[in-house]
């Protein structure tokens, strides 16, 4: 441990038998008469391991002795033991143990786990596994560490690993479930898009005439637009919101004309799914003719 301490780039060090992100291994806790009550996460960690990991100790202190043990809430809530964990006896891996903190609740794994129950005991010796804190910048730093551990160690293999990539990893199917939903929905939304731009331009193209007479009646741009729309499936059912809105521009921009195609719809204003008949004895039908129909000096 002195080794690592020694170097200038890392920050704090500390050691357990295993990490949060892989998991710890398992303890049978046993009651008053010997029989089995539950499975415990246990693992053993030296005495700052609590804080170099940033695990919040809710109450008491960390473990010094080999009777001592550490627990978590969901531990203590699972013993029912209330507010009143501290100093209480507890016989697990064949022994008599006495809790003296308790820790807040963290998850092992990842998020998508549930709470587990976890414990600590206590050990002077080098565990299996070496956390070291880095000094910014992590990346570069991690590096050196890892070659200069291989250069003191030669016989030996010791790897470091970033320990917020582990945790990405776990997290790695999500992440790309997330990025493929999200990508189908932009895909789905341009093909709308693009059927809607579509469907106007052919409406447009197909009734030019029809627009054309209305402009030259007095029809405003929201009252062309309710010309290309009023065959639109999405404005077609009773009920619809915008089948009164384009009745009404037709009302309004055409100074009692429309078009023979589009009169039908002003036999009834429906609003809230409920018709209202209403008619319209001013309204003059106003046929879309062919240039070849018309009659020179013959006002329509």
């Amino acid at each position: 441990m002195q080794f690592f301490r020694g170097l200038p780039y890392v920050e704090e060090v500390s050691s357990a038998v295993s990490t949060p992100v892989w998991s710890y291994s398992g303890s049978m806790i046993e009651g008053e008469g010997g029989q089995s009550l539950f499975s415990t996460r246990f693992s053993y960690a030296l005495e700052d391991y609590f804080k170099m990991m940033g695990m919040t100790m809710k109450e008491g202190r960390p473990a010094r002795a080999s009777d001592e043990i550490v627990v978590n809430e969901a531990f203590a809530e699972r013993m029912r033991w209330g507010d009143k964990a501290l100093n209480h006896p507890l016989r697990a891996e064949g022994r008599n143990l006495k809790v003296v903190g308790v820790l807040k609740n963290f998850h092992i794994g990842s998020f998508y786990q549930p709470q587990d129950v976890i414990m600590f005991g206590y050990t002077r010796t080098f565990g299996n596994t070496v956390h070291v804190r880095l000094k910014e910048p992590f990346a570069e730093n991690l590096r050196r560490l890892n070659k200069d551990v291989s250069e003191a160690y030669p016989d030996k293999t010791v790897d470091f690993y970033s320990m917020e990539d582990q945790i990405l990893n776990k997290y790695n199917p999500v992440r790309v479930f997330s990025n493929a939903t999200i990508l189908a929905a932009l895909t789905m939304f341009f093909v709308m898009l693009m059927g809607l731009i579509g469907y106007t331009t052919d409406e447009v193209r197909r009734r030019s005439k029809e627009i054309a007479i209305r402009k030259v009646n007095g029809a405003g741009i929201f009252g062309n637009i309710g010309v290309a729309f009023d065959r639109c499936p999405l404005c077609s059912g009773s009920g619809c919101y915008y089948r009164h809105y384009i009745c009404s521009i037709y009302q309004w921009n055409v100074d009692g004309s429309v078009c023979r195609t589009s009169a039908a719809f002003l036999a009834g204003i429906y609003i809230d799914s409920i018709s209202y008949p209403v008619t319209y004895p001013r309204l003059r039908h106003l046929e879309v003719m062919a240039d070849s129909e018309r009659k020179s000096g013959k006002q329509y």
